[in-house]
């Protein structure tokens, strides 16, 4: 006995293999194109904010631990290192002012180290810098 194509469909019974394959493929797609976010090198919590505004990616990423630690770009440095660790970087970059460092600090960071850490990154030459905050608290 041969069953139609007609005679299946009507039994209710319908071919998903095409919506599957759909679905598979949309996942590997997000997969590989989608971005990982590196793990950072030091564990920062960074204060609270109540305003909100969108944070742009930098050049380099400062990271000051609330101990004192410094890491730049996943890169552990200790504070005399950091101008150094700054001017290898000043080689890639055409114009020092134009590069963008973001600096996130630990929230239980002591004022005076965040001071010394922007003092370096001001003699740099760098004018774009952003303090990293949340707000989600």
């Amino acid at each position: 006995m041969r069953i139609s194509l007609k005679t299946r469909r009507k039994a209710g019974e319908s071919n998903l293999i095409p919506l599957i394959n759909i679905v598979f493929l949309i996942l590997v797609f997000f997969m590989i194109m989608g971005r990982i976010t590196p793990r950072e090198a030091l564990a920062v919590d960074p204060p609270a904010s109540r305003h909100a505004s969108s944070a742009e990616p930098g050049d380099i990423v400062v990271l000051l631990a609330k101990d004192g630690r410094i890491a730049v770009n996943s890169e552990r440095v200790d504070r005399p290192e950091l101008s150094m660790a700054l001017s290898e970087w000043q080689g890639k970059a055409e114009v020092p002012a134009d590069v963008k460092i973001v600096v996130k600090a630990d929230g239980n960071t002591r004022f005076d180290q965040l001071d010394d850490v922007l003092k370096d990154i001001r003699e740099f030459g760098a004018t774009r810098i952003s303090l990293v905050t949340d707000t989600s608290r």
